[in-house]
This record gives structure tokens, sequence and C-alpha cells, in this order.
């Protein structure tokens, strides 16, 4: 997934021309389909037009933190005076990711640059759970406050994609 989150955000930057690799054999096989002679002449497709890369960027996820830091704090609030209460959790969660990057020559083999990037978040959220005395149980409330929509994770992931973008871009001298 980090692949193709980093791949989408070379290709918005504007700076690079990207080329399809994972999904390069299906590119092949659609271009021997199409001069097989069961397609007509005017979609068949020309055969080595495919583009060779000058840069192989690579990485490594280093460090990842699903968010399991952080804490809640549980604050009991009256609902009635029956009894019945609610318990208003207000949480923090963390979200790291970390990334080794490599930028390498195609022509030479060459790694022309290292770097490491990073993505963190926190997320600050609250829900209310009602126990009702009088109905001899607990039921559980709507969310008083919903959690962000995104995880810390997953924002954490686009922090870093980002970054990794702003330093293939000054490492590779692309304005």
């Amino acid at each position: 997934g980090v692949r193709d989150m980093l791949t989408t955000a070379l290709f918005g930057s504007n700076k690079f021309i990207v080329l399809e690799r994972d999904a390069i054999n299906d590119a092949m096989v659609e271009q021997e389909f199409s001069q097989s002679g069961r397609v007509g002449d005017a979609t068949k497709i020309p055969m080595g037009q495919l583009e060779g890369a000058q840069l192989l960027v690579v990485g490594a996820i280093t460090s990842f933190d699903a968010g399991v830091g952080g804490g809640a704090i549980p604050i009991p609030i009256p609902l009635s005076r029956n009894g019945d209460f609610g318990v208003l959790n207000v949480s923090a969660k963390r979200g790291y990711v970390a990334m080794d990057l490599r930028i390498i020559d195609v022509a030479t083999g060459r790694v022309l640059n290292t770097t490491a990037v990073e993505g963190k978040n926190w997320n600050f959220g609250a829900n209310l759970t009602g126990i009702f005395g009088w109905r001899g149980g607990g039921i559980a409330l709507p969310g008083l406050l919903k959690y962000f929509s995104n995880t810390p994770v997953e924002e954490a992931l686009q922090k870093m994609v980002s970054a990794a973008v702003d330093k293939i871009s000054t490492q590779t001298g692309t304005p």
C-alpha cells in the first residue's frame, strides 16, 4: 500500500514521469494480444513503445507504531436522578511511520542518494457510554464526539509520503 501511495503522490506532484512496473506484464500481454490478429487495425497497439526508467526509487518501512500509544481518561457524567450515568472517555492515540528511501541510477546501478522520511500524527477523540441503573444493565449510547475520520496511522502515512516526494524532488534536482 505504501508503494501505491508513493506512486500516486509522485505522479500527483507533476514533477516526475512515473512508469508502471507492478502491472507491466499486463501491459505486455495486452500489446501481444493486440498484435495477434484478433484486434482491429484501428486499435492495434504498436510494439516497442514502453519507456525505460532513468531512476529507481526503492524504500523500506523501518518503523511503525499503529497508534497503540496514548490513553483515555474516563469522566463519569450523571444522566438522571434515578442513578443513570454515562462515562465520557476522552482519548489520545498516536501514529508513527518511518521509511528509508534509496534513489538508484538505472544505467549504472549506483545508489545516488539515501534518505529517511517519517510521518507522525496525534488523534484526539471522545465517546460517551451510558449505564442505566433502572434497566439493570448497560446500554452503549452513540458517540458524543467522533474520532477523526482518518486513523493516526493513515494520516502519519500521508505525511510520510508527502515528505518522501519532497525529499526525492530535492535530491534529484527536480523543481
